[in-house]
């Protein structure tokens, strides 16, 4: 007898993390995105897209000198 394997249809895609809430999400599954300075960030709603857009040096890792 042999086992079937289900294949997750997102499987096969990167994750991201919205800088915001932290959720991890897909290419395929975020609702919306931004690119800032040079980097494309993948988001779970547009209200975390809102909130980064307003302000996002204060959602991204602090830079050490």
């Amino acid at each position: 007898m042999s086992k079937k394997h289900h294949h997750n249809k997102y499987e096969d895609t990167p994750e991201y993390l919205d800088p915001v809430c932290k959720m991890k999400i897909s290419e395929k599954t975020a609702i919306d995105l931004h690119n800032h300075n040079g980097q494309t960030y993948y988001f779970c709603s547009t209200d975390c897209k809102s909130l980064f857009a307003e302000n996002p040096e204060s959602y991204l890792p602090k830079k050490k000198f």
